[in-house]
């Protein structure tokens, strides 16, 4: 991602309650509002085309499943608005998530978490949650396998 990017000098904090928000809400919202929600989510994520080409990737990857569920709901009878609501929140679901990490890199993560991981615990967890999380890529980089 560019680093002239709107969202990549957002802090990760604030995208963290953003994505937060954005599950709940498309979560909890009725149908009659959930296209509202669609439509502010992608209109948000027009500030940046590299967000929106990632938010396009993502909905391709996700359309043989949207099908797949689409024809299983028909064939046990789910109800239309149950089905298409279904499909909409978890289009939305990927466009927060899409969001978030497409727009958080490892170095903005610690510049931003820096302050809090002062305290021992707090480092421990950071420290432990980086090694995990780089573990697997670590290892696919160097071919290693079990």
């Amino acid at each position: 991602m560019e680093k002239n990017c709107l969202f990549i000098h957002q802090n990760f904090w604030l995208k963290l309650i953003i994505l937060l928000t954005g599950l709940i809400t498309a979560i909890v919202v009725p149908l009659t509002v959930l296209p509202i929600l669609a439509l502010f989510a992608f209109i948000y994520l027009l500030l940046s085309y590299e967000l929106i080409y990632k938010v396009l990737k993502g909905f391709r990857t996700l359309l043989p499943f949207l099908a797949a569920y689409a024809v299983t709901a028909v064939i046990f009878n789910v109800a239309f608005l149950t089905m298409i609501a279904f499909l909409l929140r978890l289009l939305i679901l990927v466009m927060f998530v899409v969001y978030f990490a497409g727009s958080t890199s490892l170095d903005c993560f610690l510049q931003d978490a820096y302050n809090p991981v002062r305290n021992g615990f707090n480092k421990t967890m950071v420290y432990f949650t980086l090694a995990t999380s780089l573990y697997p890529h670590a290892r696919a980089h160097l071919g290693l396998c079990l």
